[in-house]
């Protein structure tokens, strides 16, 4: 009898013996399938935020070329039609207009300036007295929209004797443009202005929407008190988040990032933002 015992209590000793190894083995492994968890994440979660940043700074780059370019192109438009305003054959006609009321000859220059800028982008161009009086227009093709051009106040502008880079202004729903003030002056002040109009829709075919910016992504462009005048969405133009949903985005906490990235836009400073 008590050797059978003895030989049961070995059996159970035997069990219990590979029962503990079993549950190390399956600890050590459940320990190891931790350890290969946490180090894919962590490859995952690394790889993930090096994507996003490359994306980030994708995107950064694609924004500083955009605005370079926009800076580049008004920038030129305003230097090219300086240098027309101080032509001396064209203040010779504007004399001559003044002295005699013929304006033949500053519209041929207008005239010739803008058929020979035919793929640069300015759409309209208004000649003016020193008193904001129009003596000349011209329509450049494709541009054939009226607007209100109360909007654009050309005889303060004239009067004002200044040159420079004007305020956007709606054209139609869905279509946006600016304007290019160039003063004419001769040696007692100002005779007049040149007033050009850029159509911000052609602007943005020709020189932002053949950026690369992948797939789904695009470029809206946004003037000073946040109005978005430039999308490849016409619905979007026009709209601004502050005026028109800004109580619902202070209010919302579904719109937190939202109203924090846009916050950051209007700190006028260069980065990047993400929000949900």
């Amino acid at each position: 009898m008590i050797k059978i015992r003895e030989g049961r209590d070995d059996s159970r000793m035997k069990l219990n013996k590979k029962t503990i190894r079993q549950i190390v083995v399956a600890v050590l492994l459940a320990v190891l399938l931790c350890i290969l968890a946490f180090a894919l994440y962590s490859t995952y979660d690394a790889y993930t935020q090096l994507v996003i940043e490359q994306q980030q700074e994708h995107l950064l780059v694609i924004s500083r070329a955009v605005s370079q370019n926009i800076d580049l192109f008004l920038s030129e438009q305003l230097r090219d039609i300086e240098i027309l305003v101080r032509t001396p054959g064209f203040i010779d006609e504007f004399q001559k207009y003044y002295g005699s009321g013929v304006s033949d000859g500053i519209k041929e220059y207008i005239l010739s300036y803008m058929l020979s800028l035919q793929h640069r982008g300015l759409s309209r161009i208004y000649l003016l007295d020193r008193n904001g009086e129009e003596i000349f227009r011209y329509n450049q093709y494709p541009f054939i929209n009226e607007f209100d051009e109360s909007m654009l106040d050309l005889q303060e502008l004239a009067r004002r004797g200044q040159t420079g880079l004007g305020e956007a202004f709606s054209i139609r729903q869905g279509q946006h443009g600016t304007i290019l003030v160039n003063t004419v002056y001769d040696g007692e002040g100002a005779m007049g202005a040149v007033i050009s109009v850029v159509d911000l829709e052609n602007m943005y075919n020709k020189f932002i929407m053949p950026l690369d910016t992948r797939e789904s992504d695009y470029i809206m462009i946004k003037d000073g008190e946040g109005t978005i005048i430039m999308h490849q969405n016409k619905e979007m133009i026009g709209f601004n988040y502050w005026s028109d949903v800004g109580q619902t985005l202070r209010d919302d906490p579904r719109y937190d990032d939202l109203y924090q990235m846009l916050e950051r836009q209007y700190e006028y400073e260069e980065g990047t933002a993400i929000y949900h």
